[in-house]
């Protein structure tokens, strides 16, 4: 079954080195609206997947049924969201394996750049080789790391540089489009 997380989508679906961060990316809770996000959409390749705004404050879950070595099976991943001025970050455990001991002690989250309508979702993935230059120029805390740049905890200024200087990968946008 495909895996749901943003993991997933940027290494599968735009064949990316994934940039991460200790914590959610972004500031406060943004605030979502079930009315706009809860219900079904669907990506480019057909697969659908459902959306649901939870009650805790920029907090929703995406899940997906989905069928692995002939058996049906059910996959759902946290999403946190937070705002920064007017844009909205989304974040989820690049792991959420209970086995894996490293990613207790030192979670990792993967995150993108949402724009969000009643009828389309838009993902950008962070711009990699642009984040990996400000880790290497020591503007921004991080490190990298066999192609991945591991940032540290970013203040509201490196936010902001982030996204006034546009560090994102625009020509590939992850679209997901409402389908009820």
């Amino acid at each position: 079954m495909r895996t749901l997380s943003l993991w997933f989508i940027c290494l599968f679906l735009t064949a990316c080195d994934v940039v991460t961060l200790p914590e959610p990316a972004g500031g406060s809770a943004a605030v979502l609206s079930a009315d706009t996000i809860n219900g079904a959409w669907v990506d480019a390749e057909g697969d659908v997947f459902h959306l649901l705004v939870l009650a805790e404050p920029g907090t929703l879950q995406i899940g997906a049924v989905g069928e692995e070595d002939g058996v049906l099976g059910m996959d759902v991943k946290t999403i946190a969201a937070r705002s920064v001025g007017d844009r909205i970050l989304v974040s989820a455990l690049a792991s959420d394996d209970d086995d894996d001991e490293l990613a207790k002690e030192n979670p990792r989250y993967v995150w993108a750049l949402l724009d969000l309508d009643d009828a389309q979702a838009l993902l950008w993935l962070p711009d990699r080789d642009r984040l990996a230059s400000l880790v290497e120029a020591n503007e921004i805390p991080g490190e990298i790391s066999e192609g991945d740049v591991h940032l540290g905890t970013l203040n509201e200024e490196h936010w902001q540089r982030i996204l006034d200087e546009g560090l994102f990968v625009w020509d590939e946008p992850v679209v997901l489009r409402r389908v009820d």
